[in-house]
């Protein structure tokens, strides 16, 4: 027998390293009790989860059924979109989804945008179609899909384009693509959204994740860093399993990791969706005992596995003089680096947002629009809790006018200090490009205080805290003849001081158009 040459060699190599996982997963199983979601949603069809909304009452999903086709007079499978709506505890039957007045055949993969504001999906043969499968996108007025548009020829290639997955932070759009240029047959895609709102050209996400086999799926989950992804191509249980991998503040994506026997089989598993606090996730399984083909399932995610946990802040803006509803922008920032986590729009028609928001850390929200003083707001987020609460709040917005005043709700100083605290300079760059925009306007920078401390203690520090804004604005190249400064004191509480609640909210400094 001649000496093994290096491509054998290679090949042995990683036929252990294949054996050897799949011992060690055999013997060592993660947890992993699937949990029928019921014959409501599940039938006899095979039914694959697609997506689900932020707020988690809302699910997207693909159902494959039998038809005839009656040309060939032989059995044919048609797949279309459908929605299922969670009441009270359960799942209603699914609803098939409709573009402005038409049912799209041949269409899947269907995914909403975690602002619930566009629909993502695939359809495939289409007229206005690049390639055998599209990517598509409708917009969601009022609860129903618009018309669908193809993403066109800068996202859509000549080659198979299928499965996309839009991002919490509102820049990226990820899908699988066999289009030129990979690793493999199906290798994972990523385009950015520019700055006017266009999509760019889609960028490999490289070869940690993509290899010589097919990559499909991909989950980038709402914490924005967290990708779940199907491949057949990396070390497995065999076929197609699944992977997650995290994205490091280095810009790589961590070594994917295999979520385990027997949350993966020597079968294809290939469709994975996880809950925004990352505890459940949802995947389509031909287990034993469903209902027929492959129905859609609930467990709970390896604690080892999941993503950064999320929550989610929905809202409603409105004219605080007239209650009508506007069309604002809608940004949650990190504040200790300035970071964009993301960037929304309340609806024209209703007012309302939805948007992702991380836990266990502060989170700066702002609210604008053109005419109108901007809102301000911060939340802490406790990811040691089970579950956190998610924010609802009202946003009254004021119009630019003489007389009104904006609190700015994410200026920071430290007990009984004066210097501003680096997670004030988002807000406080906010608030010269407010300033930049209205060339015409002057301001008051005022401070107030709680009743903690004597009376010319707290003059004092107000007035130091509102000098600190003014200086920040001047060191910005804001004209000083523009705005004045002014310390009240605790002399004007907008709450008790009798709760640290209300005497935080008396901790504040605001802004009062001259």
């Amino acid at each position: 027998m001649g000496i093994a040459n290096e491509q054998e060699q290679r090949e042995a190599e990683q036929l252990k390293l294949i054996a050897e996982f799949r011992i060690n997963a055999y013997q060592n199983p993660v947890q992993f009790k699937p949990e029928n979601l019921g014959q409501k949603v599940n039938s006899s069809n095979d039914e694959y989860v697609n997506s689900l909304s932020t707020d988690e009452q809302s699910m997207y999903l693909t159902i494959k059924s039998k038809v005839v086709d009656e040309i060939q007079n032989a059995p044919a499978y048609v797949e279309k979109i459908y929605q299922t709506q969670l009441d009270s505890l359960n799942w209603a039957d699914p609803k098939i989804v409709i573009f402005g007045d038409q049912i799209i055949d041949g269409a899947g993969g269907a995914s909403v945008s975690p602002n619930n504001r566009y629909l993502f999906f695939t359809a495939c043969n289409k007229e206005d179609s690049k390639g055998g499968c599209d990517l598509y996108y409708s917009k969601i007025i009022d609860g129903k899909p618009s018309d669908a548009k193809n993403l066109g020829s800068v996202v859509n290639s000549g080659s198979w384009d299928s499965q996309p997955c839009f991002s919490s932070d509102g820049k990226s759009l990820f899908f699988a693509s066999k289009r030129p240029g990979g690793y493999g047959g199906a290798d994972i895609w990523i385009s950015e959204l520019d700055k006017n709102g266009n999509f760019t050209n889609p960028q490999n996400a490289g070869s940690i994740i993509n290899t010589s086999g097919d990559e499909m799926a991909p989950l980038i989950h709402y914490d924005a860093t967290t990708l779940f992804f199907s491949s057949n191509g990396l070390i497995g249980m065999g076929g197609y399993d699944l992977f997650v991998s995290k994205y490091s503040a280095d810009g790589n994506w961590s070594e994917p990791e295999n979520l385990g026997y027997p949350v993966n089989t020597d079968r294809d598993e290939m469709n994975l969706i996880v809950a925004p606090d990352g505890l459940a996730a949802y995947i389509s399984s031909d287990q034993p005992n469903g209902f027929g083909g492959f129905d859609i399932y609930k467990f709970g995610l390896n604690e080892a596995v999941r993503p950064n946990p999320v929550t989610y802040v929905k809202g409603l803006v409105y004219d605080a003089e007239t209650g009508e509803k506007l069309n604002a922008m809608v940004e949650l920032v990190r504040p200790e680096t300035g970071e964009l986590f993301t960037r929304s729009e309340s609806e024209l028609e209703t007012g309302a947002f939805l948007v992702a928001l991380p836990m266990d850390q502060m989170i700066s929200l702002n609210v604008d629009k053109k005419g109108y003083l901007f809102y301000s707001d911060h939340f802490n987020t406790n990811s040691k809790s089970s579950k956190a609460d998610p924010v609802e709040i009202q946003i009254p917005l004021k119009k630019l006018k003489p007389g009104e005043i904006m609190v700015l709700n994410n200026i920071f100083f430290e007990t009984n200090q004066f210097e501003l605290m680096e997670s004030s300079f988002p807000e406080l760059n906010k608030l010269v490009a407010f300033l930049n925009e209205n060339p015409s306007i002057r301001i008051e920078i005022s401070g107030h205080t709680d009743t903690i401390g004597t009376i010319d203690y707290n003059n004092e520090l107000s007035e130091k805290r509102a000098k600190a804004v003014y200086d920040y604005l001047i060191s910005r190249g804001f004209e000083p003849l523009r705005m004045k400064y002014k310390g009240f004191g605790f002399t004007k509480p907008v709450d008790t001081n009798d709760t640290e609640s209300g005497r935080s909210k008396n901790r504040r400094t605001e802004i009062k158009i001259l």
